[in-house]
């Protein structure tokens, strides 16, 4: 499975350069840290470790702050400036939705 990703992602490259070649562009491909998200943490895991994220991690910003919310069970959220400096571990929050 991991070898037919790696085959994909590099058919997906060389298209990519050749159409950026033939429009007088030119693509750089560089290696990058890999960035996880804080998540939820549970009973036992390091906390400065990733922890669990569901396929939906949507972000809020408020002012200079960004919040990322994640949920396992139970919604949970991080803060920090920005998305590579949340903070960790994750808060256990609750939503109202009546609210006002």
């Amino acid at each position: 499975m991991k070898s037919m990703q790696v085959i994909s992602t590099a058919i997906v490259i060389a298209a990519t350069v050749g159409a950026a070649s033939q429009a007088g562009n030119s693509v750089v491909v560089r290696p990058a840290a890999r960035v996880q998200f804080p998540g939820v943490v549970h009973r036992g895991m390091d906390p400065q470790q990733p922890g669990d994220i569901d396929c939906s991690s949507p972000a809020h910003w408020d002012g200079s702050t960004m919040y990322m919310f994640y949920s396992t069970g139970h919604p949970f959220r991080s803060a920090g400036p920005d998305v590579l400096h949340l903070a960790r571990p994750s808060q256990r929050v609750t939503f109202d939705n009546e609210a006002t």
